[in-house]
């Protein structure tokens, strides 16, 4: 009879568990916005608030490519999430290359890099509202290549900084690796590789 219960025990399905894996990792992306968002009201330090946006549109894009926020926010409008994947990842895009600007000091201390995250946002906010216009199919080649640019460089920024003596520098790229290289991984499982 014991072989019997655990045999008609309810399993875990791999829908059920990817899922679960999804919501854990969501979950830990708001927590962090939340705690950004606390520490840019306590401290007014502009990159915290730089932070915090580029969680709240990365976890936005996120529901999006699974075609949860149409589900949850506009059940009436499921085709908007193919839409505001690409919105939604390029204005976390933009945040992010203008928290690495702030938070690395890049103004004063690397001028050129500097320019390449005002190009990397700019292009990101072009690319977000052209994607409340293009279609998905023609859009999504140019938010790949800008996330295959554009990473590598906040990485290749926080190593320059390190370099010269900027010490959180090192922090801030161990925590960049993981997420530049899943980004990276997802854009290499949208172009099908």
């Amino acid at each position: 009879s014991f072989l019997y219960l655990l045999q008609s025990q309810p399993t875990i399905s791999g829908t059920d568990l990817r899922s679960l894996l999804q919501g854990v990792c969501l979950g830990r992306m708001l927590v962090m916005t939340l705690y950004n968002l606390f520490l840019y009201f306590s401290l007014r330090d502009r990159a915290y608030l730089l932070y915090v946006g580029t969680a709240f549109f990365g976890i936005f894009s996120a529901l999006a490519l699974r075609g949860l926020s149409g589900d949850w926010f506009w059940p009436s409008y499921p085709h908007l999430d193919k839409v505001l994947y690409i919105t939604w990842g390029c204005l976390s895009m933009f945040c992010s290359s203008r928290f690495a600007a702030i938070f690395l000091h890049l103004k004063e201390n690397h001028p050129r890099l500097n320019q390449l995250m005002w190009w990397i946002a700019g292009a990101s906010m072009v690319l977000a509202v052209l994607s409340l216009f293009i279609s998905f199919e023609m859009i999504a080649p140019f938010g790949r290549a800008l996330v295959l640019l554009s990473f590598p460089t906040y990485i290749i920024a926080g190593l320059e900084a390190y370099r010269k003596g900027f010490k959180p520098a090192l922090f801030y790229v161990i925590a960049w690796i993981p997420y530049a290289l899943g980004l990276k991984v997802r854009v290499l499982h949208g172009l099908e590789w």
